[in-house]
Formats: structure tokens, C-alpha cells, sequence
């Protein structure tokens, strides 16, 4: 799944991607979750990657501990998860992609396709004119 999100705008000498990275480090620091910021074609990028877990009675932990996630039993489901947001240095809008896969161990594939969805997506502000749209056909 990909949707364009807004991000906060921020000075240009300011690396979101790290800020971000370093921020949800802090937040996930004991959890199961891996975060990396890399380049991108609009400019900074930042991935996380998790294997969240679904309780018996239905409650979804995204990021779970890592004594959670070793200890889980049979009767816990766990689903693998790859988040991308790609956005230019300044902020203001992002692409975000986000996967998900039913075998937790397949997580690392799938971050992968979806760092190369979000790594090489940009956005295009050039709309056709209708009477250039016309003339070509």
C-alpha cells in the first residue's frame, strides 16, 4: 500500500530521515523493531521493519518487546511488517509504502521491495495542460 502524507517542514539543512530514525530509535529501543534511514531519490528515506503480533483475544502489538517476541507461543500470530517514507530534504510531503506479509520470516525480502518502491518513487508537479492533452490525440 503507498500514500502520499504530509511530513513536517523543516529547514534544509535539517536531515529529517535521521531526525526520524533517531526519534523512533528512542521510541522502539527494547522492541523488536529495526529502523534505518538511507537515500532516496527525493531526497532522505527512513525504513522500519517489525514482526508484529496478534494476542488470541485480537490486540495487535506492532512493535512488541523482545522478550514478547522470543517468548510468543503457538496460539500468538505474528505477521511480518516493512514501513518506507520517502520525502524531499525540506519535508512538507512524503510517499509512504507500507507491507506486510503472513510469514514473519520473509520480513527481510519484503523491506526490501518496499525500500525500492518508496527509494525510487518522486513526485511529478508537472500536470498536462487540457489543450496540450488534446492536440495529442
Amino acid at each position: 500500500m503507498a500514500a502520499v502524507v504530509d511530513v513536517p517542514t523543516v529547514q534544509a539543512d535539517l536531515d529529517l530521515g535521521e531526525v526520524a530514525v533517531r526519534l523512533l530509535g528512542e521510541e522502539l529501543e527494547g522492541r523488536a523493531a529495526y529502523t534505518e534511514s538511507y537515500p532516496t531519490q527525493m531526497g532522505l528515506g527512513l525504513g522500519i521493519i517489525s514482526q508484529p503480533v496478534m494476542s488470541p483475544e485480537g490486540d495487535l502489538t506492532l512493535f512488541p518487546t523482545e522478550e514478547a517476541q522470543s517468548g510468543a507461543d503457538a496460539s500468538v500470530g505474528r505477521i511480518g511488517l516493512a514501513v518506507s517514507l520517502s520525502c524531499p530534504p525540506g519535508g512538507d510531503h512524503g510517499l509512504l509504502v507500507v507491507g506486510n506479509c503472513l510469514d514473519p520470516e520473509q520480513v527481510v525480502p519484503l523491506a526490501g521491495v518496499v525500500a525500492v518502491i518508496g527509494g525510487n518513487s518522486t513526485f511529478v508537479d508537472d500536470v498536462p495542460d487540457t489543450d496540450e492533452t488534446e492536440s495529442e490525440t
